[in-house]
């Protein structure tokens, strides 16, 4: 996985909630 893929699934786990 690379980094900016992991940053793509941070982001949407992150914004996915509120």
């Amino acid at each position: 996985m690379t980094m900016a893929a992991k940053d793509v699934v941070i982001v949407s786990a992150v914004r996915t909630p509120i």
